[in-house]
Parts: C-alpha cells; structure tokens; sequence
C-alpha cells in the first residue's frame, strides 16, 4: 500500500484545527449574545442572594441581641412598672412578656400578704397599706395575672406553656383567697386542675391540697372601736380605805354613822394636802 504524501497530511491537519476554530468560535459567539441577553438578569440575581444572606445573618444577630436585652432586663427589674414596661417591649421574644407580667404581679401580692408597701421606705407614714390601698394592689394583680395568661397564647397546642398558664391561675387563686372569695377560689383551682391534667400530675395534686385547705367560713374579726366598753363603777371605793385611815377589814360604818365618816375622812384629806400643819400626830395615831 502506498503512503500518503506529507503534504496531503498536513492539509488535513490544517483542515481539521480551522475547523475547531470555526466551532470554538461559534461557541464563543453564541455565550456572547447569551450573556447580552440574560447577564444582567443573572447579576442582579446574584446580588439579590448576597443581600438576602446578609439581610439573614443581620436579623438573627438582631434578634439575638434583643433576646438578650430582654431576658437582661427581665433579670435587673424590680418594681412593676419596669416590669411592665419591659413587658411591653419584649413581646414575641421567647415568654419574656408572661414572666415579666407575672413578676409584676406578685410585687403587688406580696405586698398584700405582708401588709408592706414595695414602694416605701420601712419609716415612711404610708409604709403599711391600709385598705384602699389593699383592694387597688389586689385588682392590679389579678389584671396582671390575667395579661399573663393571654400573653402565653395557645397553650395547648405547645403544652410546655402550660407551666406559665398554671402559674398565673395559682397567683389569681391567692387574689381571690386574700378577697375571702372561697366560690371563686375554688373555680379557679379546678380550671388549674383541668389545665395541668395529664402533663403535670403534680400540679393538679398541688391544686387540690390547696382546695382542701381554704377555710370555707369567712371569719372576721371586730375592730378595737367596735368592741363593748366597760361600763364605769357605780360606787367609788371609800376615800378613807384609799387613804389608809381606816382599819383593814372594817365593816362600813351604818347609816347613822355615814356622816361622821364622811366628815372624818375631809379631815384627814385636808389633813395630808396641807402637809399636816398644825399638828405633829399622824392621822389615827392615838397618842396623846
């Protein structure tokens, strides 16, 4: 068999690479007019993912850090206007807003069951409540307990809400308790037995050994004003036994008599007031 000439192997080698180039830059044309037609579309795509993922990593650092802020202040209160205030403010972030509503009303309770105001001085003239005072810290307290209580939200479909819910109930049970209102007290232990059953069996015990322990009678008790006065003695004791010029054990003198007693004892009274002047005897001394 005959060998090809070089000459022809070389043409058909150049014949091969104009070919490539022909094709390489029809490619090259085609991602040029794509590129012209979709390259700004896919630019702006792109930033819009690097500004969605930075939008993401801002909000959840902000979020973050307001959930710190949150539970930091929740920790630093104290009065229930703070906690209120930071109530308001923290709504959304984790059960910020239900502790916060629920500290502020305990504030109120205990100063009840202590008889205490919070926001007093222990020497200040309106330290102890008196019972207006009582009954505003009462209603403000069951107000708060009942916000707490819709700032939890729906607590059974995430039954671990269920712990604020129950809490809040037992603080609205001791307002109705310290009111004297057993009816109502009462209600409100069975809701919290309905509410804890079946995730908390503990806490419907609890509900219930505290239903067992209300006093069922309202027992009250009279004001020191309100109390019978002794009446004054009738006959004042003799003058003359308070004087000592009288022998102990004496009978009193008859009814005859009355009047020399009475005259006796003038004598010695004005005897003892005048510092026994004009004489030297001791009343009753006998002496001569």
């Amino acid at each position: 068999m005959a060998k090809k000439s070089p000459p022809d192997n070389e043409q058909n080698r150049l014949a091969q690479v104009e070919q490539s180039d022909l094709g390489e830059s029809q490619l090259n044309e085609e991602f040029i007019d794509w590129l012209k037609k979709w390259g700004n579309q896919i630019l702006l795509a792109v930033l819009v993912v690097a500004l969605l993922g930075v939008g993401w990593q801002w909000l959840e650092r902000t979020r973050s850090e307001t959930r710190d802020t949150a539970w930091a202040n929740l920790d630093s209160a104290q009065l229930p206007a703070s906690l209120e205030e930071i109530a308001e403010g923290a709504r959304g972030v984790d059960a910020v807003t239900p502790l916060a509503l629920m500290r502020a009303a305990d504030q109120y309770l205990g100063s009840v069951q202590t008889g205490a105001r919070f926001d007093r001085e222990a020497s200040a003239e309106d330290y102890e409540l008196d019972d207006d005072t009582r009954t505003l810290f009462l209603q403000r307290a069951d107000a708060l307990y009942a916000e707490a209580i819709v700032a939890v939200g729906d607590y059974e479909a995430v039954f671990a809400r269920k712990l604020l819910v129950v809490s809040a109930l037992f603080g609205q049970a001791a307002v109705a308790e310290s009111r004297g209102d057993t009816e109502q007290t009462r209600s409100i232990l069975e809701r919290i037995k309905t509410v804890a059953a079946p995730q908390y069996p503990e806490l419907v015990r609890q509900a219930e050994q505290r239903m067992d322990t209300i006093i069922t009678t309202k027992v009250s008790f009279p004001l020191a004003q309100d109390l019978p006065q002794p009446e004054p003695a009738a006959d004042l004791p003799d003058p003359s036994v308070l004087l000592g010029t009288s022998e102990a054990g004496a009978e009193p003198p008859a009814a005859g008599e009355a009047g020399e007693g009475d005259a006796s004892a003038r004598d010695a009274t004005n005897l003892i007031l005048q510092g026994g002047e004009g004489s030297t005897e001791a009343p009753g001394d006998g002496s001569d």
